[in-house]
Protein backbone atom coordinates (compact mmCIF):
# COMPACT_ATOMS: atom_id res chain seq x y z
CA UNK A 1 0.00 0.00 0.00
CA UNK A 2 1.07 3.52 -1.14
CA UNK A 3 0.47 6.33 0.96
CA UNK A 4 0.81 10.22 0.18
CA UNK A 5 0.38 13.91 1.11
CA UNK A 6 -0.06 16.74 -1.62
CA UNK A 7 0.74 19.84 -1.15
CA UNK A 8 1.13 22.83 -3.46
CA UNK A 9 4.82 23.49 -1.13
CA UNK A 10 7.94 22.13 -2.78
CA UNK A 11 10.19 22.02 0.24
CA UNK A 12 8.72 19.97 3.30
CA UNK A 13 11.62 17.83 4.60
CA UNK A 14 9.42 16.09 7.81
CA UNK A 15 5.72 16.82 8.27
CA UNK A 16 4.96 17.51 12.16
CA UNK A 17 1.50 16.74 13.33
CA UNK A 18 -0.77 19.13 13.53
CA UNK A 19 -3.82 19.96 15.52
CA UNK A 20 -6.98 19.19 13.80
CA UNK A 21 -10.95 19.67 14.58
CA UNK A 22 -11.04 15.77 13.43
CA UNK A 23 -9.15 14.32 15.79
CA UNK A 24 -8.39 14.64 19.94
CA UNK A 25 -4.50 14.73 19.32
CA UNK A 26 -2.08 16.65 16.49
CA UNK A 27 -1.98 14.27 13.65
CA UNK A 28 0.18 13.92 9.82
CA UNK A 29 -2.43 12.93 7.21
CA UNK A 30 -1.92 10.79 4.58
CA UNK A 31 -3.90 9.54 1.47
CA UNK A 32 -4.50 6.04 -0.17
CA UNK A 33 -3.40 5.77 -3.34
CA UNK A 34 -6.73 4.52 -4.42
CA UNK A 35 -8.39 7.71 -3.40
CA UNK A 36 -5.17 10.27 -4.49
CA UNK A 37 -7.13 11.52 -7.06
CA UNK A 38 -9.40 13.12 -4.77
CA UNK A 39 -6.69 15.27 -3.82
CA UNK A 40 -4.71 16.20 -7.14
CA UNK A 41 -6.64 19.90 -7.47
CA UNK A 42 -5.61 23.16 -5.76
CA UNK A 43 -6.17 23.10 -2.07
CA UNK A 44 -9.36 24.96 -1.82
CA UNK A 45 -10.45 23.91 -4.72
CA UNK A 46 -14.01 22.65 -3.68
CA UNK A 47 -15.10 19.34 -5.30
CA UNK A 48 -17.38 16.62 -5.23
CA UNK A 49 -15.81 13.44 -5.28
CA UNK A 50 -17.86 9.98 -5.85
CA UNK A 51 -17.20 6.31 -6.86
CA UNK A 52 -19.70 3.49 -6.76
CA UNK A 53 -18.85 1.26 -3.61
CA UNK A 54 -20.36 -2.70 -2.84
CA UNK A 55 -23.45 -0.69 -1.67
CA UNK A 56 -24.07 1.22 -4.56
CA UNK A 57 -27.33 0.22 -6.50
CA UNK A 58 -27.35 -0.41 -10.09
CA UNK A 59 -29.45 2.71 -10.49
CA UNK A 60 -27.08 4.99 -8.92
CA UNK A 61 -24.42 3.60 -11.20
CA UNK A 62 -26.37 4.51 -14.06
CA UNK A 63 -27.30 7.75 -12.74
CA UNK A 64 -23.64 8.67 -11.85
CA UNK A 65 -21.06 7.34 -13.87
CA UNK A 66 -20.66 7.11 -17.69
CA UNK A 67 -17.42 5.10 -17.99
CA UNK A 68 -15.86 4.79 -14.77
CA UNK A 69 -16.36 3.14 -11.14
CA UNK A 70 -15.06 6.54 -9.90
CA UNK A 71 -15.67 10.69 -10.37
CA UNK A 72 -15.12 14.17 -9.78
CA UNK A 73 -16.45 17.32 -10.30
CA UNK A 74 -15.33 20.87 -9.81
CA UNK A 75 -16.67 24.18 -10.52
CA UNK A 76 -15.60 25.41 -13.77
CA UNK A 77 -14.36 28.57 -12.22
CA UNK A 78 -11.50 26.54 -10.90
CA UNK A 79 -10.50 25.02 -14.04
CA UNK A 80 -7.78 27.44 -15.48
CA UNK A 81 -6.23 27.24 -11.58
CA UNK A 82 -6.86 23.43 -12.09
CA UNK A 83 -5.06 23.37 -14.85
CA UNK A 84 -1.79 25.49 -13.69
CA UNK A 85 -1.28 24.43 -10.30
CA UNK A 86 1.62 22.69 -9.84
CA UNK A 87 1.31 20.25 -6.80
CA UNK A 88 3.86 18.05 -4.82
CA UNK A 89 2.98 14.21 -3.89
CA UNK A 90 5.37 13.47 -0.93
CA UNK A 91 5.18 9.59 -0.61
CA UNK A 92 5.09 8.71 3.03
CA UNK A 93 6.20 5.45 4.84
CA UNK A 94 2.75 3.58 5.03
CA UNK A 95 3.94 1.79 8.56
CA UNK A 96 3.81 4.68 9.96
CA UNK A 97 -0.07 5.46 9.70
CA UNK A 98 -2.82 4.16 10.80
CA UNK A 99 -6.49 3.96 9.05
CA UNK A 100 -8.54 7.28 10.03
CA UNK A 101 -11.55 6.43 7.43
CA UNK A 102 -11.65 4.03 4.90
CA UNK A 103 -14.17 5.90 2.47
CA UNK A 104 -11.90 8.64 2.48
CA UNK A 105 -8.82 6.80 2.34
CA UNK A 106 -7.47 8.77 4.95
CA UNK A 107 -4.55 7.95 7.27
CA UNK A 108 -3.03 9.50 10.20
CA UNK A 109 0.02 9.62 12.08
CA UNK A 110 1.03 11.05 15.37
CA UNK A 111 4.73 11.13 15.25
CA UNK A 112 7.39 13.23 12.71
CA UNK A 113 7.02 12.04 9.28
CA UNK A 114 9.91 12.02 6.63
CA UNK A 115 8.78 11.48 3.32
CA UNK A 116 10.12 9.03 0.96
CA UNK A 117 9.86 10.44 -2.23
CA UNK A 118 8.79 13.34 -3.99
CA UNK A 119 6.83 13.65 -6.97
CA UNK A 120 5.72 16.77 -9.28
CA UNK A 121 2.62 16.80 -11.07
CA UNK A 122 2.36 19.55 -13.21
CA UNK A 123 -1.41 19.53 -14.87
CA UNK A 124 -3.42 18.03 -12.43
CA UNK A 125 -6.51 17.62 -14.12
CA UNK A 126 -4.23 15.49 -16.98
CA UNK A 127 -3.30 13.39 -13.83
CA UNK A 128 -6.85 12.89 -12.65
CA UNK A 129 -7.98 12.01 -16.44
CA UNK A 130 -5.00 9.42 -16.84
CA UNK A 131 -6.00 7.73 -13.87
CA UNK A 132 -9.71 6.99 -15.72
CA UNK A 133 -11.31 9.07 -13.54
CA UNK A 134 -14.25 11.00 -14.88
CA UNK A 135 -13.67 14.39 -14.51
CA UNK A 136 -16.94 17.16 -14.66
CA UNK A 137 -17.25 20.91 -14.95
CA UNK A 138 -19.97 22.28 -13.49
CA UNK A 139 -20.93 26.02 -12.63
CA UNK A 140 -22.38 25.36 -9.20
CA UNK A 141 -21.32 21.96 -7.22
CA UNK A 142 -24.57 22.07 -5.03
CA UNK A 143 -27.13 19.87 -7.48
CA UNK A 144 -24.75 17.23 -8.12
CA UNK A 145 -23.57 17.39 -3.79
CA UNK A 146 -26.85 17.07 -3.08
CA UNK A 147 -28.12 14.31 -5.32
CA UNK A 148 -24.62 12.42 -3.90
CA UNK A 149 -25.18 12.53 -0.25
CA UNK A 150 -28.66 11.31 -1.35
CA UNK A 151 -27.80 8.37 -2.92
CA UNK A 152 -25.56 5.13 -2.22
CA UNK A 153 -22.35 6.18 -3.48
CA UNK A 154 -19.23 6.68 -1.60
CA UNK A 155 -18.29 10.47 -1.53
CA UNK A 156 -16.33 12.84 0.00
CA UNK A 157 -17.03 16.89 -0.52
CA UNK A 158 -14.18 18.49 -0.25
CA UNK A 159 -13.71 22.30 0.25
CA UNK A 160 -17.22 22.83 -0.03
CA UNK A 161 -17.12 26.12 1.88
CA UNK A 162 -15.41 27.67 -0.82
CA UNK A 163 -18.34 26.77 -3.63
CA UNK A 164 -20.09 29.34 -4.93
CA UNK A 165 -23.29 30.08 -3.12
CA UNK A 166 -25.85 27.28 -2.84
CA UNK A 167 -29.25 29.03 -4.98
CA UNK A 168 -32.75 28.14 -4.53
CA UNK A 169 -34.58 27.43 -7.56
Amino acid sequence: MKLFHVSEQADINKFIPRPSPHTDRAVVWAIAENKLANYLLPRNCPRVAYCAGDKTSIADRRHFLSFSSQAIAIEALWYEQAIDTTLYLYEMPANAFILFDSIAGYYVSHGVIFPKAKHVINNPLQAILAKNIELRLLPSLWQLHDAVVNSTLEFSSIRMKNAQPKTIS
